[in-house]
């Protein structure tokens, strides 16, 4: 049964709530018809200027018919002309724009209205640009009459409301494609990431590191959603990494004992970077194995940020766990020279550290890539 006796503003918090959460429009939109003493609400996003139905959220209405409007009835929907040629934002009653005789004779009628018993309709295009428009729709049975004034200007109340919520789906809309896409860059590095909380629960992998999980290789295990191992005293040794981060470290290594391979742990925040006041702590940490080799991408690195062949012969052995001294002995340069190519690509990176500069490399996707030539 449809809800009765609230007020427009009582209603407000569940439309917001379904802006964050589209699942719940039924629930407002079955609030919404209530209010009105009737059981058929709509909420479609159409073609401004095509007779198309771009997403549809009904309550009361019979899913057939529903589905049958969106397919082709849409098309033959006497109401769909005017409301296009009216200013968005103001409502409407269906007897003011088409008078009963006329309206019981319609396709419309016979077909999407009857069906679900009702015949007057009152709403309109909370807001519309030029690819589509913002449709509400309240229906009722003719014996209870058509929509009063009183009723329209009630309906309006809500115009801004939803206008608003429409802009915060668009706006969550792109997070989430912004997000999907970040994952599945991450999907495409060619080792391990996790996202873990502070008490190592994961909250993400990769598809790497959900192999590296799944086939025990590196002795890696999930217990209670936990990332730990299967080895005693490195499962011990990744918490007290993961509490030496929550003291104020830069960046941890445990290895694992496996060909040399290990994790770096590192805070997931950059330093400096603005926090939220109910951010919760959280780590980054990468699997990395000396027998699937990394080494720079010279070119990308080359186009993201102007590092020449020879600054990127360093950050290989930086990859490859060389310190300054190392690096510089490999590539048969002095130290000072070394120095002074580190100090070009922190400021090319825009970094003042070397586990800034090793956490710019780790999560950039495309900056890495594996060394064939090891296998």
């Amino acid at each position: 049964m449809p809800e009765t006796g609230q007020t427009p503003a009582d209603m407000l918090a569940p439309l917001y709530e379904a802006a964050a959460d589209p699942e719940r429009w039924p629930r407002f939109l079955s609030s919404l018809a209530g209010s009105f003493n009737t059981a058929t609400a709509t909420l479609r996003v159409i073609g401004s200027r095509d007779p198309v139905v771009h997403w549809s959220c009904i309550t009361g209405f019979d899913d057939t018919v529903d589905h049958d409007y969106r397919r082709h009835l849409i098309a033959r929907d006497p109401f769909r002309a005017y409301l296009n040629a009216q200013p968005a934002g103001r409502l409407h009653c269906s007897h003011e724009v088409i008078e009963d005789r006329r309206y019981e004779r319609s396709e419309h009628y016979q077909h999407v209205f009857r069906p679900n018993n009702n015949f007057y309709a009152m709403g309109g295009h909370v807001e519309r640009n030029r690819r589509w428009a913002l449709q509400i729709g309240v229906h009722r049975p003719r014996s209870a009459g058509p929509f009063q004034e009183r009723e329209r200007r009630r309906l309006e109340f809500f115009s801004p409301h939803l206008r608003r919520a429409v802009r915060i789906m668009r706006r969550l809309d792109t997070f989430e494609s912004a997000l999907r896409q970040a994952r599945s860059a991450l999907d495409r590095l060619p080792f391990g990431v996790w996202l873990l909380g502070r008490d190592l629960r994961c909250r993400w992998m990769n598809a790497a590191a959900e192999d590296a999980v799944r086939t025990g290789l590196y002795s890696l295990d999930m217990q209670v959603n936990r990332l730990t191992t299967t080895d005693t005293s490195t499962a011990a040794a990744l918490r007290a990494a993961a509490g030496a981060l929550d003291s104020g470290g830069r960046v941890e290594i445990v290895p694992l004992g496996v060909c040399g391979a290990s994790l770096v742990l590192m805070d997931e925040h950059a330093p400096g970077e603005a926090r939220s006041l109910d951010d919760d702590e959280g780590l980054l940490v990468f699997l990395m194995d000396p027998e699937r080799a990394l080494v720079p991408d010279a070119e990308a690195l080359r186009r993201l940020y102007g590092l020449t062949p020879a600054e990127v012969r360093l950050l290989s052995g930086f990859v490859q766990g060389l310190d300054l001294g190392e690096a510089s002995a490999r590539l048969g340069i002095s130290p000072h020279t070394a120095r002074v190519q580190l100090k070009s690509v922190m400021r090319k990176t825009g970094t003042s550290r070397q586990p800034e500069l090793m956490r710019t490399l780790l999560l950039g996707a495309g900056c890495l890539m594996p060394d064939e030539r090891g296998r």
